[in-house]
């Protein structure tokens, strides 16, 4: 992952990958300060897809939050995939929100404009 500091905050910029090897790793040894953004995604919808690639985006755009993805039923065994997609939010390896189906909450032709208020108002993006 591509981190430097930069005036005293880690900073990010990349849409990081985790699996259920890396998943603990990357939330609980990361700096309580990092705000983490994890989307549980399957390879099968096309959603997801596009939900990756807007996240992709929103991590250069908001490089001090570590944003994640994860393919769900690797992470969860069992989960389903009506759940998706999903974020889950942590702060200082801390479960801080879930967000089941999210996208059920934004316009049925939403796009990254429409994914980054959603965040905002979630005061998940700053």
């Amino acid at each position: 992952m591509n981190e430097m500091n930069f005036h005293n905050f880690k900073t990010f910029g990349v849409l990081g990958n985790v699996s259920s090897k890396t998943f603990l790793k990357a939330i609980e040894e990361e700096n309580p300060d990092v705000l983490i953004i994890l989307h549980l995604y399957s390879n099968r919808l096309k959603i997801c897809q596009e939900i990756n690639q807007m996240m992709t985006e929103l991590a250069t755009k908001f490089p001090r939050i570590k944003f994640l993805k994860g393919v769900a039923n690797e992470l969860s065994q069992g989960f389903d995939d009506l759940a998706l997609p999903s974020l889950v939010i942590y702060k200082g390896g801390k479960l801080i929100d879930s967000l089941i189906r999210f996208t059920d909450k934004l316009p049925s032709n939403f796009d990254i404009d429409h994914f980054e208020h959603f965040l905002k108002k979630q005061n998940f993006l700053f």
